[in-house]
C-alpha cells in the first residue's frame, strides 16, 4: 500500500521566527590592508630515527652551506640516511607584526620521509614568496598529530607535517599602518543585500559615513573625533550585529555524499513519488505560513529511510523540473 504524507507548510510556521540568525561584522568582513602575509622557507630536520629521506644528497648540500656560517666543514660521510629530511617551512603573519613576535609555523616533508616524529627543525629563514625578502627566522622542536606517550598512532593525521608552537620569530617588522582618515572592509561572501545591511548598521550607529562601493566592499570614513583613536572606532564597528542574506543554493559533493543546503533554498507545489512513497508539496494556505523549503523535504525524506544517494537524485530532479527555486552547485 502506498503511503501519502502532505507536507503542510503550517505545520512549520511554528519555527519561522527562529531562522534569522544575525552576525557581527567582524566575523563577515575584514577591513583591507590588514591580510595575513605569507612566508616560507625551506629548512632540514634532524634527529630522526630512520624516518628522514632515503637520498640525502639535498640534505648534505644543505647542512654544508649551513655548517660554513659557524666555521665548521662537515663530511657528507657523516650524514646518515633516513636521520635527516628536507622540508617546506610556512607561517602566515598578520600585515602588523612587529621584530620580536613569535607564531606557530608548518612543517612539511618535501621528499620521501616517512616520519618527522622527534625531529628538530634547524634555523631556517623564511621569506615573501612575492618580494623575496626575509622576514622571520623558524626553529624548535616539531609536533607531529596523532601520537601518544608511546609512539603508537592513534589516529590517521600525516605523520610528515608537523608544527613547531611559536617556532617561528619576526625579525623584521612588516610595517603595516591603518588609514586614519578612510577604511574599507571587503566581504569574506560578496553579496549586495548584505553590504547593504553593513551600510545601515554602520550608519544606525555613525550617522552617513558609510557606503557600500560593491557587492564585497564597504567604504567608511573615519568621524574626526575618531582619527586619533581609530582602534576604539573600530572596535564599536565590528561588534554591530546584522542578519547576512545568504543565497538559495544547494552543494552537492559526490565524493563524500555531503549536501548542504541554504535556507532560503524552497520549493514550488509538486508531486514527488518514489518508490511506494508520495510526497506532495503544496502552496501555503494561511496567510502568515510560510513555504516548504528543500531542508523540510530533505528532513522527510531521512525520516522515510531514503538513502543519500537517492536523496541527490530527487534534489536533481526537483531542480529539472522547475520546482527547485535556488542554485545547484555539484563538486
Amino acid at each position: 500500500m502506498r503511503r501519502y504524507l502532505y507536507i503542510l507548510t503550517v505545520v512549520f510556521v511554528l519555527f519561522f521566527n527562529s531562522l534569522a540568525y544575525s552576525a557581527r561584522i567582524k566575523d563577515i568582513a575584514q577591513l583591507q590592508g590588514i591580510d595575513r602575509i605569507h612566508l616560507v622557507g625551506m629548512g632540514l630536520v634532524v634527529g630522526l630515527q630512520g624516518t628522514g629521506d632515503r637520498n640525502v644528497s639535498l640534505a648534505q648540500q644543505m647542512l654544508a652551506n649551513m655548517s660554513k656560517n659557524f666555521g665548521i666543514t662537515i663530511s657528507q660521510n657523516l650524514i646518515k640516511p633516513r636521520n635527516v629530511a628536507v622540508v617546506t617551512v610556512t607561517m602566515d603573519i598578520p600585515s602588523y607584526a612587529k621584530g620580536g613576535d613569535t607564531f606557530d609555523v608548518q612543517v612539511s616533508s618535501n621528499l620521501d620521509a616517512t616520519s618527522l616524529q622527534g625531529g628538530i627543525l634547524l634555523d631556517t629563514p623564511l621569506v615573501s614568496p612575492i618580494t623575496n625578502e626575509e622576514f622571520a627566522r623558524a626553529q624548535g622542536s616539531i609536533s607531529v598529530g596523532g601520537i601518544d606517550i608511546t609512539g603508537k598512532t592513534r589516529s590517521k593525521s600525516p605523520l610528515t607535517v608537523g608544527i613547531v608552537y611559536n617556532g617561528g620569530k619576526i625579525v623584521k617588522s612588516v610595517g603595516g599602518t591603518i588609514d586614519t582618515k578612510q577604511l574599507r572592509f571587503s566581504l569574506r561572501n560578496p553579496d549586495f543585500t548584505t553590504a547593504q545591511r553593513i551600510v545601515e548598521a554602520i550608519n544606525g550607529k555613525f550617522e552617513n559615513i558609510s557606503r557600500a562601493i560593491d557587492s564585497s566592499t564597504v567604504e567608511v570614513t573615519v568621524p574626526e573625533e575618531y582619527q586619533s583613536d581609530v582602534v576604539n572606532f573600530l572596535a564599536q564597528i565590528e561588534v554591530l550585529e546584522i542578519i547576512p542574506d545568504i543565497p538559495a543554493r544547494i552543494v552537492i559533493n559526490e565524493r563524500t555524499g555531503v549536501v548542504v543546503i541554504g535556507k532560503e533554498v524552497r520549493l514550488l507545489p509538486v508531486a514527488i513519488e518514489y518508490n511506494n512513497i508520495k510526497i506532495t508539496v503544496v502552496a501555503p494556505q494561511e496567510e502568515n505560513a510560510r513555504e516548504v523549503t528543500l531542508g523540510d523535504l530533505v528532513q522527510t525524506l531521512n525520516t522515510l529511510g531514503v538513502t543519500p544517494k537517492d536523496t541527490v537524485g530527487i534534489i536533481t530532479a526537483l531542480k529539472q523540473s522547475g520546482a527547485l527555486q535556488g542554485e545547484l552547485v555539484f563538486e
